[in-house]
Parts: C-alpha cells; sequence; structure tokens
C-alpha cells in the first residue's frame, strides 16, 4: 500500500470513537481517554476568527501552540490574526460551542512565530499551510500568542522543559481534536483527550517512504519527535493514539506533570483514506544539538518563570 504524508490543515490529534451510542460521559477513545477537570488545565482550546487549534498556557499571557494554526501558507502571521483581534479561549475539559459561559475572550497584543519557520516557508516556494514536502526540511511549527491582559489567573500554567524529551520517554500528548480520524465528521461536543504512550526515534519517519532525504534527517531529528498512531507500523495499534484537526499546538507533556516538553504539529498516514495516522510528529522545545534555535527563539519572548529543568516535579 502506498503511503503519503499530508500536512495537517488547522489542528490535529486524536482518536477513535468506540461506539456513538455510548453516553457523552461514558465516551470511550481508542488509545486515549477523555481528561478530567482536574488533569492537564493548561492545556486549552481556542477559537479564530477562521478555524481552531488547541495550546498551552505557558505564562499569564501567552499561548504555545502551532505556527501552522495563526501563520499563512508562507510563514507569515494572518491578516484576521492581528493585533486588536479577539479570540475565544477554554480549558474546560468538554467543549461545548453552544455554552459561551465557559469561554475565555482574549485579545491579542502579538503573535510570534518561529523565526526559522518564517524564514524557511518564506524562501522554500513550499506551501507549509497544507502540504509540506518533507523532502524539503519541515521548519520547526511552533509560535506564541501574546494576549493584552492575563488570561485566567484559575488556568493552571504550564512550565517549558528545558531537558530534551528523549526516545523511550514516556508522554501526556493532549488536545481538542475530531474523535472520528480525519475523514470523520466534526460535534459541536468534543473532549480534551490524552494519549499516553512512548516516543519513538526521529529517523521512524523514514520508516515509511523515505519522505525525508537523508541529507535532512538529523536536522529533522533535531526539530521533531515522534509518537505511534492507531495505524503505526501498518497495524490497529490498540495503545496508540492519533492526531486529528483541532489538536495542532496542543501540548505534550511529562507524565503526571505540568512540564511541556512538544507541540503537537504533524501526522502521517499509511492509507489517508482510512483516516487513522501512524505516526504523530510533535515539534521540540529545546534542540540539544544546536541544529535549531527553538530553545533560545523561546527565551527570548518568555519569562524566566516559563521554564523548567524536568528533575523538578511540578503537579498537575
Amino acid at each position: 500500500m502506498s503511503f503519503r504524508k499530508i500536512f495537517a490543515l488547522i489542528g490535529l490529534f486524536p482518536l477513535i470513537s468506540c461506539g456513538s451510542a455510548q453516553p457523552e460521559s461514558e465516551l470511550n477513545l481508542v488509545g486515549g481517554k477523555q481528561a478530567k477537570a482536574t488533569q492537564y488545565g493548561s492545556a486549552v482550546y481556542y477559537k479564530m476568527p477562521s478555524g481552531f487549534c488547541s495550546g498551552t498556557k505557558v505564562s499569564s499571557r501567552h499561548l504555545l501552540t502551532a505556527a501552522h494554526c495563526v501563520a499563512d501558507r508562507k510563514g507569515k502571521i494572518k491578516t484576521n490574526l492581528a493585533a486588536g483581534t479577539t479570540l475565544q479561549i477554554t480549558n474546560f475539559p468538554t467543549r461545548n460551542e453552544k455554552d459561551t459561559r465557559l469561554w475565555h475572550s482574549g485579545k491579542i497584543k502579538a503573535i510570534h512565530i518561529q523565526d526559522e519557520y518564517a524564514a524557511e516557508c518564506s524562501a522554500s516556494g513550499v506551501d507549509c499551510g497544507t502540504s509540506l514536502d518533507v523532502k524539503l526540511l519541515p521548519p520547526p511549527d511552533i509560535a506564541i500568542i501574546e494576549f493584552t491582559k492575563d488570561l485566567p489567573s484559575q488556568w493552571p500554567t504550564a512550565q517549558v522543559d528545558v531537558k530534551n524529551v528523549l526516545d523511550g520517554d514516556t508522554v501526556d500528548v493532549v488536545g481538542y481534536g475530531c474523535e472520528a480520524g480525519v475523514n470523520g465528521t466534526f460535534s459541536n461536543i468534543v473532549h480534551k483527550k490524552i494519549g499516553q504512550g512512548a516516543v519513538v526515534s526521529s529517523y521512524k519517519i523514514n520508516d515509511w517512504g523515505k519522505h525525508v532525504e537523508k541529507p535532512n534527517l538529523d536536522f529533522f531529528a533535531s526539530r521533531f519527535f515522534l509518537t505511534p498512531g492507531v495505524r503505526y507500523d501498518g497495524q490497529s495499534n490498540r495503545t496508540g493514539f492519533s492526531l486529528c484537526p483541532g489538536d495542532s499546538g496542543g501540548p505534550v507533556y511529562r507524565v503526571g506533570q505540568n512540564i511541556v516538553v512538544g507541540v503537537n504539529a504533524d501526522y502521517t498516514f499509511f492509507d489517508p483514506a482510512d483516516g487513522y495516522a501512524s505516526i504523530n510528529i510533535h515539534t521540540r522545545l529545546i534542540d540539544p544539538w544546536h541544529r535549531s534555535s527553538i530553545d533560545l527563539w523561546l527565551k527570548s519572548i518568555l519569562p524566566t518563570s516559563s521554564f523548567v529543568y524536568s528533575g523538578q516535579n511540578q503537579s498537575l
């Protein structure tokens, strides 16, 4: 079966519903679970004038998210997200589009797109908004939304880990994305979901069709890490989870800690018609090989209090 890679449109993530006949409160997700009200309150969902994504509160006025959520196809900030634009944001574990009581209105002060993303999307001629040809080097898919006023103080604030995530590390991937696969239908009620899994080698990206040219593999590994999807190795992986539209920009946490180590960015398919990802791709927040400037860029924008070394345990 031929393999194809698709860059996510506005967002990405999860997980397949086991049965639509179940009540919302009992909904099971293949490879994941619905977050409780006490879990990962720093993970949020936000609505833009066009589109929606997940994100992470990493300071009183900053959300960490994916660049492709807020940038146009050439890596520039979308024209409808200029300073002064209001976003609707919630961290409630069940997103209900019709219940306005759950939403916070945040006015944009500035959007910061990672330097290499903006430069490489602009220079490469590749359409970074839809399908990114990873034979070219995918730029770090990360951005920060800065607001004019504080986000709700009752929402927990995650810290950015300055210790790199390693192959084999167990992580929690969180997002508000669709629950029936890329080809499924969307609902007015969507859940904050948690998929737990072990990080696999970034070089696994080339186990399916050699989509990153060999000279760029080291750079790809310095910018991204991977987790197994529900179609990992072409099979139904009951321990995996798959990113789906709406999960883009969502956080990857150290398990059981309010410490973020990555951002949901992309996914791959064995069979796009199937709609369930085989590999999930997450942007790193630190490059230990110093091939990219992701961590330096973050430190130039966020306050010092936003960072932590993961040896310092922090509860949910």
